[in-house]
C-alpha cells in the first residue's frame, strides 16, 4: 500500500512539473525585462558596428540592351527570330577577352579578367531580343560606368561580328 501511495504521489508530482503557469512565466520575464531590453540593445549595436566597419557595401548599376537585326527596315518573323538567336550570341560575347579588355581600356581599371568576370552578370529572359547587363561594385559610380562601358564594347564587338546592332532600352 505504501508502495502505491508513492507511486501516487510521483505521478502527481510528474503532472504538476509538466503544468506551465503562464502568469508565472510572464512575471518572470517581466522581472528580467531590463536584462532583455540591455542584451537586445548590445545585440543591436554589434550588428551595427559589425555592418559598418567591418562589411564593404556592393552596388549594381544595369544596362538594358535591345538586339536587331540590321539587315533591312522592315521587321518580319524570320528577322525577329534572328534577332533572338543574336541576343543569345550577345551574352557570350560579354564573356569575352576582348570586352573585358575594351572595358579596362576606356575606365582605366585594375582588375584581372576574372574580377571583371565576377562583377559582371548578363541576362537575357526567355523569348525576348532583351539584354540586362549588371555590374556590381563597391564604387557605385565605378559600376555605373562599367555597366554603360560593357554594353557600348560589347555592342561594338558583336556589330561586328553579327552585323546586328544593340540599341539602349529601358
Amino acid at each position: 500500500m505504501a508502495s502505491e501511495h508513492q507511486a501516487i504521489s510521483q505521478h502527481q508530482v510528474e503532472q504538476e512539473e509538466t503544468t506551465i503557469d503562464l502568469a508565472e512565466l510572464f512575471y518572470r520575464l517581466l522581472d528580467k525585462a531590463k536584462f532583455i531590453i540591455v542584451a537586445a540593445l548590445l545585440g543591436a549595436i554589434i550588428a551595427f558596428c559589425v555592418t559598418k566597419f567591418f562589411m564593404t557595401p556592393m552596388y549594381q548599376a544595369s544596362a538594358k540592351l535591345y538586339v536587331l537585326n540590321s539587315s533591312g527596315t522592315s521587321l518580319n518573323l524570320s528577322q525577329i527570330q534572328l534577332s533572338s538567336s543574336l541576343a543569345s550570341d550577345y551574352v557570350q560575347v560579354f564573356d569575352n577577352w576582348h570586352v573585358h579588355e575594351m572595358v579596362k581600356r576606356r575606365l582605366n581599371l585594375d582588375y584581372t579578367y576574372a574580377q571583371m568576370g565576377k562583377m559582371i552578370s548578363v541576362e537575357n529572359p526567355t523569348n525576348t531580343r532583351i539584354l540586362k547587363v549588371t555590374v556590381q561594385s563597391d564604387d557605385p559610380q565605378e559600376a555605373a560606368d562599367m555597366a554603360l562601358t560593357y554594353w557600348l564594347s560589347a555592342g561594338s564587338a558583336a556589330d561586328v561580328r553579327h552585323r546586328g546592332r544593340a540599341v539602349p532600352c529601358g
